[in-house]
């Protein structure tokens, strides 16, 4: 007999038990997965130890965020948004500011640091349509502004584009 995958039949598992593919959360739970995937894509193009490291971060927070939304256990805290911040501004204070849209391109780690920019950003606007903690909401918007200066900090010895 031909045993049957839940998959096949649009359900998944989560702590929470059985959840149907289409469930906002379980989408949330994907953005953070490729999200994940993407930081950790990144890590692999960059020889720099000091932004890896935050990378690595990053992607530990983000297990946390997904074992949150998957079991309803409150593991993000604010302490990782301040993380966030402390971060975005640290990186920041070596790059020139600017006050116009830069292009997202560069070197091959910019350009990933900005799709994982984009990645987040969308993974938020999900995140709004679920019961996901006001932190975890926060967290993400931060992430993608942090994505946003790490994109640039990985660009810093090239010319930036800009528009218009």
């Amino acid at each position: 007999m031909k045993k049957v995958h839940l998959g096949d039949e649009g359900f998944t598992f989560t702590m929470k038990g059985k959840a149907k593919k289409t469930n906002k959360e379980v989408e949330l739970l994907g953005q953070i997965d490729e999200l994940n995937s993407f930081v950790g894509l990144a890590i692999s193009f960059s020889k720099d130890k000091k932004l890896n490291k935050v990378l690595i971060e990053i992607q530990k927070i983000l297990f946390e965020i997904g074992a949150e939304i998957a079991s309803n256990k409150k593991r993000v805290t604010k302490k990782h948004i301040e993380f966030i911040e402390k971060k975005t501004e640290e990186f920041e204070k070596s790059l020139k500011p600017i006050n116009r849209f830069v292009l997202p391109t560069g070197t091959k780690l910019a350009s990933l640091l900005h799709v994982c920019r984009s990645v987040a950003r969308r993974a938020e606007r999900i995140a709004w349509q679920t019961k996901a903690s006001k932190e975890i909401k926060v967290f993400l918007n931060r992430l993608s502004d942090l994505f946003f200066v790490l994109a640039r900090y990985a660009n810093k010895n090239k010319k930036e584009i800009y528009w218009p």
